[in-house]
């Protein structure tokens, strides 16, 4: 016998669904060069999905004339979610609330997939 049962399995990835309270949408990166030769990137949104997103404690660096406001944050996605580390993220809903003003944050990795979801460790976009 496995150290989970196939019925433990299917239980804990319901669990993990139910806790997908947020919404989100990955953005996926493209890139085409101008007249110039230079890169230009675009992010085209995908499909609104449920998922979890989880802030870390934040942090400021300030200058002469500036603040800057560091947010590190994952997201949990549904199991099969693709992303790359071109890409982004926006939460768009937390808690079934529609923000005011879309959280978008950069993709640090190509997302971890494990049993009951995929997770995505996140980065400010600057």
């Amino acid at each position: 016998m496995g150290l989970i049962s196939a019925n433990d399995l299917t239980g804990l990835r319901a669990d993990q669904t139910d806790a997908l309270w947020d919404t989100c949408i990955v953005q996926a990166w493209s890139g085409t060069a101008n007249a110039y030769g230079e890169l230009v990137e675009t992010y085209t949104d995908g499909s609104a999905m449920a998922c979890r997103f989880v802030a870390s404690s934040g942090s400021e660096s300030h200058k002469a004339n500036m603040t800057t406001v560091t947010m590190p944050a994952l997201v949990r996605l549904p199991l099969g979610t693709t992303v790359t580390a071109k890409d982004r993220v926006k939460i768009t809903k937390r808690f079934g609330e529609t923000l005011a003003t879309a959280l978008v944050f950069g993709v640090e990795d190509d997302g971890i997939a494990g049993a009951t979801c995929v997770t995505v460790k996140l980065k400010d976009v600057g």
